[in-house]
Order: C-alpha cells, then structure tokens, then sequence
C-alpha cells in the first residue's frame, strides 16, 4: 500500500511539472534559431521577436462577479509572465516589437484607472528581461479613425515615444507606421504626425535600407483572400468594423502606405490569429511590387483562439554582397500551449480520480456492513437510510480524495508562483 501510495505521488508529481513547466519551455526550445534559419555558414543574422495583443484583462473585459473576474485575471497574467520570461531566456532576441492591445480596455480609463493597468502590464511584461523592447498602439489602447483619442495619444507616446517612425535593426528600416492614426481624416492632431512620417520616409527610401513594414491593423485585402494553412479560425479576415475597431485599412491607405514604405514584407497584429497573404501594389516607376503580409498571432491565452503564439524574424543584409533584399528576412510562427486544455485535462483527471475513490470507499462500506439487529437504536436506523450512507460515502471519498491530491496542489501553487 505504501509503495502504491508513493509511485501516485511520484506520478501526480511528475504529471505536474510536465503540464506547468515542460509543455511551456519545449514551444521556445522548438523555435530556436538554428532550428529552421537558412543562412550562410558566416552569417551573423539580427532576430527580433514579435510579440502582438497582450491584452491585459482588466475590470471592463468581462462582467463576471469580482471574486471570479481576479481568478482569470490572475490565470491570464501568469501565462503572459511565463512565456515573455522563456521566450526571453531560451530565444534571446537582440528586439521583440509588442504590437498594440497593451489593454483590453485602455482607450475607456481614465488616467488613474490607466496608469494602474500600466503597471500591472508592467510587472508582466518586465522590460529588463529583454535586450530592447519597442512599442507601438492599437485601437484597444487609443481608439481608431475618427474616434482615436488624442488624450490617449499623448499618453502613450510619453512613455513609449512616436507612435509612426522608424527603427533600424540588421541593416533594415523597421516602418513602424501608425494605420489607426492615418485612418483618422477629422483631426490633425491625430493624423498630423503619421503623414509627416510617410512624406518623410517616401523622400528618403531610395537611399535606405530594406524597409520592412509595421502596423497594429492589417492591410486591405479583397473578400475570400484565403489566409493559408496556418490559420486555426475560419480562412479570411473580411472587412468588417464596428465600435472602435476596423478589422482591415481601407484599399486607398494600404495602397498609399505600401507605395510611400516599398516594404519587401509586412507584419501586422490585431486578428488575434495568423494570416499570410501577398499583397500588390504599383510603385512610382509604373513596376508592380508584391509585398508578403503576416498576421501575428496574439500572446495572450484570453485572445478567443486556442493556440497563442508569437513570430520570430531573422534579418540578414550586406551591402556590399548586393544581396537582393527579398532574401534578407526569414520568418517563423511559434505556437505556445493550449492552456484551456491544460485545465480541462486537471479536471477530467481529477473527476477520474474521485470516481475511483468513491468507487472504493462504497466497496469498503459494503464488506464492513452488518446484519441489522431486530430491534434498531435510532442511531441505527440514521445509519440504515440510504441517504446517511450517500453521505457518509462521499464524506469519506472527498477526506480520501483531498488527502491524494493536496500535495500535488500545492507543487503545483508552488510552480505558478516562481513562474520561472
């Protein structure tokens, strides 16, 4: 009995540990950089980590009682905590980009209630973890169009700088351009800045780096573009807006910010899924381009998809070499953990072990039963009504069950709070 007792605890404990640490470092392990880069024996290639809608669940995300709504609070900050510290220490990008939705809903705060949230985003997304970390919005942190908040705007950039300009890594231009702001045609405070960047950027791009393509809403694509093999939800992303969101830019802004940007690919967040699509566009010489687009898939494991992940680009360019800059990037998708069934698994296994419990306990009341004399106490006959042994058996089954698994538990409180 005491060997059996010992191999379910050495079981129940290793069964722990798989599901709250190597089912969460092996996603990183498996998207090493050496494990799907083609480049050159002597290349020394620049890497970025691309991470897009973290989307922090605050107090507007769900109407749930109070008690319930820190449960998935707590739940959904631990999954982002834990893998922006893996990704960081097993990957080591020399710049992970985190792509707007910082919140679910910091366009609606005031700024006490935003400066609170940004501190707990904060504590999540611990920057010196990282090499160097650049930020840009998204319509959940500033609003879009005509109901972008400028308040909000300049907010955000005083912490984390211009929300269009230009980040050069591995001998790229990184366009990191505002579409939300340039949607806006009503304020100049809104779409001022963004404009001034694209007139800036298409003077300046003969003489620049490749460009690579940045922005928070995808670009304009016709209805039933098919987003490829490696989208988890429905095969397109169809235009479509609503309150403060627009699922894509409108044709005549993606055809503007592809011809001022001549980017050879583009990177966008927002769909919460992935989507790879080859945008056309005509540039000023009367040439037609063709232009990749990713679609990042979203960090956070409340994003309505089962499977978060993040993207890796690798950049590689030498001028002198006259490399041809459509070559000078490669791009891989990282899937991380489906963690609604991680605990659907806990649950089914838990359910499973007080079936066997209860299962035992009810075989054990039935060998220790008794003849009943004629004549009966009244304490036995409480004892001889059904609904008293029920009870006494699933009393003893849960004592029994709650024995067998609170060691288990408590590895397991011990593992989410030394996350990593």
């Amino acid at each position: 009995m005491k060997v059996t007792l010992l191999l379910y605890y050495l079981l129940s404990f290793f069964l722990v540990y798989y599901l709250e640490r190597t089912i969460h470092v092996r996603p990183h392990t498996k998207c090493n950089w050496s494990n799907w880069e083609r480049w050159p024996h002597e290349a020394k290639p620049f890497h970025v980590a691309l991470v897009a809608d973290p989307q922090i669940v605050d107090n507007g995300t769900y109407s749930y009682p109070r008690p319930l709504l820190r449960l998935v609070q707590f739940i959904a900050d631990q999954f982002l905590f834990r893998h922006w510290r893996y990704l960081h220490k097993k990957l080591k990008p020399d710049l992970t980009i985190i792509m707007g939705d910082l919140m679910d809903t910091g366009r609606e705060f005031n700024r006490d209630e935003w400066k609170q949230d940004l501190e707990r985003f904060n504590r999540i997304f611990d920057f010196n973890a990282a090499e160097h970390v650049e930020v840009y919005p998204g319509n959940h942190d500033i609003g879009f169009g005509e109901k972008t908040y400028y308040e909000k705007i300049k907010t955000f950039e005083s912490i984390y700088g211009p929300t269009s300009r230009s980040v050069i890594a591995g001998n790229h231009t990184l366009a990191l351009v505002d579409g939300i702001r340039l949607s806006n045609t009503l304020s100049p405070d809104v779409y001022g800045k963004p404009r001034s960047y694209l007139d800036f950027f298409n003077k300046d791009k003969e003489s620049s780096s490749p460009a690579i393509l940045f922005g928070h809403v995808p670009l304009y694509r016709p209805d039933g573009t098919s987003c490829g093999k490696l989208r988890e939800q429905k095969d397109t992303i169809s235009f479509g807006y609503g309150y403060q969101y627009q699922n894509v830019l409108s044709k005549e802004l993606s055809e503007k910010i592809l011809k001022d940007v001549m980017p050879i690919a583009a990177f966008a967040g927002d769909d919460h899924d992935y989507c790879e699509v080859v945008h056309s566009y005509t540039d000023d010489y009367g040439s037609v381009k063709e232009v990749p687009e990713y679609n990042v898939k979203a960090f956070a494991m409340t994003s309505g998809i089962r499977r978060p992940g993040y993207q890796l680009l690798s950049l590689y360019y030498v001028h002198e070499e006259g490399k041809a800059p459509s070559e000078s990037y490669q791009t891989q998708l990282c899937l991380l953990p489906d963690q609604i069934a991680i605990y659907v698994f806990y649950g089914l296994c838990s359910l499973l072990l007080f079936a066997v419990v209860t299962y035992h306990t009810n075989k054990h009341f039935q060998k220790s039963g008794r003849l009943l004399p004629l004549y009966h106490t009244q304490a036995q006959n409480r004892r001889a009504n059904p609904r008293y042994h029920y009870k006494s058996i699933l009393h003893k089954s849960f004592k029994q069950f709650t024995f067998l698994t609170w060691p288990a538990v408590l590895f397991f409180l011990v593992l989410n709070v030394f996350s990593v």
